[in-house]
Protein backbone atom coordinates (compact mmCIF):
# COMPACT_ATOMS: atom_id res chain seq x y z
CA UNK A 1 0.00 0.00 0.00
CA UNK A 2 1.56 3.29 -1.07
CA UNK A 3 -0.88 5.69 0.61
CA UNK A 4 -1.91 6.25 4.22
CA UNK A 5 -4.74 4.15 5.62
CA UNK A 6 -6.10 7.16 7.56
CA UNK A 7 -6.33 10.86 6.69
CA UNK A 8 -7.70 13.88 8.50
CA UNK A 9 -9.99 16.18 6.56
CA UNK A 10 -11.00 19.51 8.13
CA UNK A 11 -12.32 18.41 11.56
CA UNK A 12 -12.96 14.75 10.67
CA UNK A 13 -11.06 11.57 9.94
CA UNK A 14 -11.36 9.07 7.08
CA UNK A 15 -9.92 5.55 7.30
CA UNK A 16 -9.65 3.37 4.20
CA UNK A 17 -11.12 -0.06 4.94
CA UNK A 18 -10.90 -1.29 1.33
CA UNK A 19 -9.39 0.76 -1.48
CA UNK A 20 -9.11 0.64 -5.27
CA UNK A 21 -6.09 -1.66 -5.25
CA UNK A 22 -7.76 -4.18 -2.93
CA UNK A 23 -11.10 -4.22 -4.78
CA UNK A 24 -9.87 -3.84 -8.39
CA UNK A 25 -11.46 -0.35 -8.36
CA UNK A 26 -14.94 -1.76 -7.75
CA UNK A 27 -15.55 -0.15 -4.35
CA UNK A 28 -13.99 2.25 -1.90
CA UNK A 29 -15.00 1.47 1.67
CA UNK A 30 -14.26 4.07 4.35
CA UNK A 31 -14.91 4.61 8.02
CA UNK A 32 -15.47 8.26 8.86
CA UNK A 33 -15.51 10.03 12.22
CA UNK A 34 -16.99 13.51 12.08
CA UNK A 35 -18.10 15.91 14.80
CA UNK A 36 -21.45 17.67 14.55
CA UNK A 37 -21.35 20.33 11.86
CA UNK A 38 -22.51 21.54 8.47
CA UNK A 39 -20.99 18.89 6.14
CA UNK A 40 -19.91 19.50 2.53
CA UNK A 41 -21.83 21.69 0.05
CA UNK A 42 -24.49 20.16 -2.19
CA UNK A 43 -22.65 18.24 -4.90
CA UNK A 44 -22.73 15.42 -7.41
CA UNK A 45 -20.17 12.80 -8.37
CA UNK A 46 -20.06 9.87 -10.80
CA UNK A 47 -20.20 7.24 -8.05
CA UNK A 48 -22.99 5.63 -6.08
CA UNK A 49 -22.48 6.39 -2.39
CA UNK A 50 -23.82 4.38 0.52
CA UNK A 51 -23.97 5.76 4.06
CA UNK A 52 -24.25 3.45 7.07
CA UNK A 53 -24.28 5.03 10.53
CA UNK A 54 -22.34 3.24 13.26
CA UNK A 55 -22.83 5.83 16.01
CA UNK A 56 -24.55 9.19 16.20
CA UNK A 57 -26.85 10.82 13.67
CA UNK A 58 -26.18 11.70 10.05
CA UNK A 59 -28.61 13.56 7.84
CA UNK A 60 -28.37 12.75 4.13
CA UNK A 61 -29.88 15.46 1.94
CA UNK A 62 -30.86 14.62 -1.63
CA UNK A 63 -32.35 17.20 -3.99
CA UNK A 64 -34.57 15.45 -6.54
CA UNK A 65 -34.38 16.74 -10.10
CA UNK A 66 -36.55 19.84 -10.46
CA UNK A 67 -37.00 20.36 -6.72
CA UNK A 68 -35.98 23.56 -4.96
CA UNK A 69 -35.18 21.96 -1.61
CA UNK A 70 -33.48 18.68 -0.72
CA UNK A 71 -35.23 15.80 1.00
CA UNK A 72 -33.71 15.07 4.41
CA UNK A 73 -33.11 11.45 5.43
CA UNK A 74 -32.21 11.24 9.13
CA UNK A 75 -30.04 8.20 9.80
CA UNK A 76 -29.34 6.90 13.29
CA UNK A 77 -27.15 4.05 14.48
CA UNK A 78 -27.73 1.02 12.24
CA UNK A 79 -29.48 2.98 9.44
CA UNK A 80 -28.25 3.12 5.83
CA UNK A 81 -29.08 5.17 2.74
CA UNK A 82 -28.02 4.85 -0.91
CA UNK A 83 -27.29 7.96 -2.99
CA UNK A 84 -27.33 7.16 -6.73
CA UNK A 85 -24.50 8.39 -8.96
CA UNK A 86 -24.87 12.01 -10.09
CA UNK A 87 -27.64 12.70 -7.52
CA UNK A 88 -27.46 16.19 -6.03
CA UNK A 89 -26.75 15.52 -2.37
CA UNK A 90 -24.81 16.24 0.77
CA UNK A 91 -24.70 14.99 4.33
CA UNK A 92 -24.30 16.57 7.71
CA UNK A 93 -23.24 14.97 10.97
CA UNK A 94 -26.08 15.91 13.33
CA UNK A 95 -25.39 13.94 16.52
CA UNK A 96 -23.53 15.37 19.48
CA UNK A 97 -19.97 14.16 19.94
CA UNK A 98 -18.37 11.98 17.28
CA UNK A 99 -20.62 10.70 14.50
CA UNK A 100 -19.20 7.47 13.09
CA UNK A 101 -20.22 6.07 9.73
CA UNK A 102 -19.23 3.77 6.95
CA UNK A 103 -19.27 5.37 3.50
CA UNK A 104 -18.88 3.24 0.39
CA UNK A 105 -18.34 4.52 -3.15
CA UNK A 106 -18.82 2.41 -6.26
CA UNK A 107 -17.06 2.32 -8.53
CA UNK A 108 -14.07 3.82 -6.75
CA UNK A 109 -13.94 6.61 -9.35
CA UNK A 110 -12.10 9.60 -8.03
CA UNK A 111 -13.34 9.33 -4.43
CA UNK A 112 -10.11 7.80 -3.18
CA UNK A 113 -7.99 10.38 -5.02
CA UNK A 114 -10.12 13.16 -3.51
CA UNK A 115 -9.59 11.97 0.08
CA UNK A 116 -5.85 11.60 -0.49
CA UNK A 117 -5.62 15.05 -2.11
CA UNK A 118 -7.78 16.92 0.42
CA UNK A 119 -6.70 15.03 3.55
CA UNK A 120 -3.52 14.85 5.60
CA UNK A 121 -2.01 11.50 6.63
CA UNK A 122 -2.77 10.49 10.22
CA UNK A 123 -0.45 8.21 12.16
CA UNK A 124 -1.45 6.04 15.09
CA UNK A 125 -4.94 4.90 16.03
CA UNK A 126 -7.93 6.54 14.36
CA UNK A 127 -8.99 9.73 16.15
CA UNK A 128 -10.34 13.16 15.36
CA UNK A 129 -7.65 15.64 14.26
CA UNK A 130 -5.51 17.08 17.04
CA UNK A 131 -5.51 20.42 15.19
CA UNK A 132 -8.71 20.67 13.11
CA UNK A 133 -8.80 23.18 10.26
CA UNK A 134 -12.27 24.56 9.60
CA UNK A 135 -11.42 28.14 8.67
CA UNK A 136 -12.84 29.47 5.37
CA UNK A 137 -9.56 28.93 3.46
CA UNK A 138 -9.32 25.28 4.58
CA UNK A 139 -12.95 24.71 3.52
CA UNK A 140 -12.29 26.44 0.17
CA UNK A 141 -9.25 24.20 -0.42
CA UNK A 142 -11.38 21.07 0.19
CA UNK A 143 -13.96 22.42 -2.28
CA UNK A 144 -11.19 22.98 -4.85
CA UNK A 145 -10.06 19.37 -4.30
CA UNK A 146 -13.65 18.21 -4.85
CA UNK A 147 -13.69 19.97 -8.21
CA UNK A 148 -10.28 18.53 -9.18
CA UNK A 149 -11.73 15.05 -8.71
CA UNK A 150 -14.99 15.16 -10.70
CA UNK A 151 -17.22 16.40 -7.88
CA UNK A 152 -19.52 19.19 -9.07
CA UNK A 153 -20.57 21.67 -6.40
CA UNK A 154 -24.19 22.68 -6.94
CA UNK A 155 -25.68 26.07 -6.04
CA UNK A 156 -27.90 25.90 -3.00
Amino acid sequence: MDHPRTVTLLDGTVRFLADAEETEARILLTEQWIPEGPGPPLHTHPMTEVFHVLEGVVEVLIRPEGADQPEVHRLESGDSHVVPEMAVHTFRPAGEGINKLIAAFSPVGTGEAFFLDAGSPQKGPMRLPDDPHTDPEAVAEVERAMMRHDFLIVDQ
